[in-house]
């Protein structure tokens, strides 16, 4: 490996990455290399939720053109530059690794230029796709989508083949960058990917457009850039209102995840370092012991670890690691590791799941739900309340596919006390678990993936009857927005049309006595009405006032119906006059409808 070697400072030549020893086990050519343990580049990027600042990338990118420049100067080809390559020290360190395919360029070399195809698809150069000589150049070429993919999180050049890749590469397709970054650092993104190799700069040239004036050099403390962001760490004491930082922790910390539980506390920072602190009566903190911890206190189990997340529950702490790889700690009734397993103190690889990609993990109270690239989820703990979304309410202590409805594919999710929502790739919401207080806006039970939800009606919202105003060729109808249990009964009624032709309706003298009887019929309805809304407006707050006015309710229907049904065997009603016909018994003041149109 080989650093920032910028000659003339005496020191950085102890930064070039040493070899430690070299030897032989079983036959085999051993060679111990200097450890980077801030990670790669690469690793770098992809846990990156935004965009880097332009002074970091700056920063990286001088200390890469030096290095490149330096084997140049060298003539030794790297021939493989790529963002795995690209290690990192926890003070921000470049080194450049991986001299596996390199080339030493001969008198021959450098006059007629290396024409071997090697080096990883997305980087390599348009020359060496369309089978020509190459130099030093394609190196450049290199660190031109090095640098693009540090600016857009992105390759500069992607396909869904081979082909179609070299295709984009030999044509130079790339997106223009669009971040929040000056127009310098654009331009030399754009020299470095030209066509023809020799328009683009040289090692030297590119570091003199990276870095204008002399006081850009990187310091040599060691100390991080100033633009990068720092975390500190606070615990709410709720009784009193009052803040305390967490002690212990490094004061120099970034953090990337934080997850806690009623029992004990993880902390994930942006350099891949898991702290913990809390009860630890189960192990469930990984310090290979079982006594409490006050403060936050590395996890060195742990140490070195591609961690991408984590999460927590009772007792019980699960990290999900490179490669979608998922370590469990703690409880053994939450390890994943069948009934037989122990509570353990360490990480323990679940290899039940080596196999599977997991791309992210949710911890209940006392479950856990592991999302698959695929879309797929898999469950295992306490599924007492359906949390699991599993057929039978018991403990699952080993992983289990979640079946979802119409096999939807999964992409989020959280997971509570007792409950799981999820969200699918089309946007749906599948709830699982407990449905109290409403808590997961369920109302009728769906398998086991909620719990029946408790409606209370609204009977004060029924309109009254002399209130409500029929509407042309229209039964009388409740308001749209109120929801109740009599409206598919209004819906189902049958209407029993009235030719406008037979409404005419004369009054005289002779029909007072008639408007008398309806009044008091009218009157009589109304009060046993008035009397029907008392007795509900009691009985609402009691679960046996619900009973007995749900069953004056179904007497009430049952008369409606009656009257339905003898209206449906009767002929339509013939032309009247209302002195010899007798219509709106209970409504006379309602003149062009009949009394059918009322009841039903």
């Amino acid at each position: 490996m080989i650093t920032n070697p910028n000659r003339r400072a005496t020191s950085a030549q102890n930064r070039y990455e040493r070899i430690r020893t070299v030897g032989k086990e079983e036959g085999v050519l051993m060679i111990e290399m200097e450890y980077a343990d801030g990670g790669t580049l690469a690793q770098l990027l992809a846990r990156s939720q935004n965009l880097l600042e332009e002074e970091q990338i700056v920063d990286m990118m001088i200390q890469m053109c030096s290095a490149v420049a330096y084997l140049h100067e060298n003539s030794v080809l790297h021939r493989d530059l790529k963002t795995a390559n690209v290690f990192l020290t926890r003070d921000s360190f470049v080194k450049i690794g991986d001299f596996g395919i390199s080339k030493i360029m001969g008198t021959e070399t450098l006059a007629q230029g290396a024409k071997t195809v090697v080096g990883t698809p997305y980087y390599i150069s348009p020359e060496m796709c369309s089978g020509v000589s190459y130099n030093e150049k394609s190196d450049m070429w290199a660190l031109g989508c090095i640098l693009y993919e540090m600016c857009c999180l992105k390759k500069a050049f992607e396909g869904d083949n081979l082909p179609a890749l070299v295709n984009s590469i030999m044509t130079c397709a790339y997106t223009p960058v669009k971040g929040p970054y000056s127009s310098e650092t654009k331009m030399v993104i754009r020299e470095l990917l030209q066509l023809d190799p020799q328009n683009r700069p040289s090692a030297p040239q590119a570091l003199k457009m990276l870095r204008p004036s002399e006081n850009r050099h990187r310091h040599t403390s060691g100390s991080m850039r100033s633009s990068v962001s720092f975390t500190t760490l606070y615990d709410l004491h709720v009784p009193t209102i009052t803040l305390s930082s967490i002690p212990d922790l490094p004061s120099r910390i970034s953090v990337k995840q934080i997850s806690l539980s009623k029992t004990h506390t993880m902390v994930l920072t942006n350099d891949n370092e898991l702290f913990g602190f809390g009860d630890n009566s189960c192990g469930q903190l990984g310090f290979g012991t079982f006594s409490k911890v006050e403060s936050g206190k590395l996890v060195e189990s742990l140490k070195g670890r591609d961690i991408q997340s984590i999460g927590v529950g009772n007792y019980f702490s699960v990290v999900c690691c490179d490669r979608g790889t998922l370590m469990t700690i703690g409880t053994a009734k939450n390890l994943g590791l069948g009934k037989e397993a122990k509570d353990s103190s360490k990480p323990v690889l679940l290899e039940q799941l080596l196999r599977e990609n997991i791309k992210e993990i949710y911890c209940g109270h006392d479950h856990v739900i592991a999302i698959l690239e695929n879309g797929e989820c898999l469950g295992w703990g306490s599924n007492q309340y359906g949390q699991l979304g599993l057929p039978t309410l018991e403990h699952f202590f080993n992983p289990t596919k979640i079946l979802m409805p119409n096999n939807k594919k999964i992409v989020y999710g959280k997971a509570g006390k007792d409950a799981t929502m999820l969200l699918s790739e089309d946007g749906s919401l599948i709830a699982m678990g407990s449905n109290k207080h409403n808590k997961l806006n369920l109302t009728h039970r769906v398998g086991f993936f909620a719990k029946e939800k408790k409606i209370k009606m609204h009977f004060d919202r029924l309109p009254s009857a002399l209130a409500e105003r029929c509407r042309s060729g229209s039964m009388p109808t409740i308001n749209d927005e109120t929801h109740t249990w009599l409206r598919e009964e209004f819906e189902q009624a049958e209407i029993i049309p009235i030719d406008s032709s037979k409404r005419r309706v004369r009054f005289d003298d002779s029909c007072d006595k008639l408007k008398m009887d309806s009044t008091a019929k009218r009157n009589s309805l109304m009060r046993e009405i008035d009397e029907l809304k008392s007795k509900i407006k009691e009985q609402d707050t009691t679960f046996e006032g619900h009973r007995n006015q749900m069953s004056d309710l179904e007497s009430k229907l049952k008369e409606l119906q009656a009257k339905q049904a003898f209206l449906r065997k009767s002929e339509p009603p013939p032309a009247y006059d209302r002195r010899n016909v007798t219509y709106n018994k209970l409504f006379p003041e309602r003149e062009n409808t009949s009394a059918t149109c009322v009841i039903l």
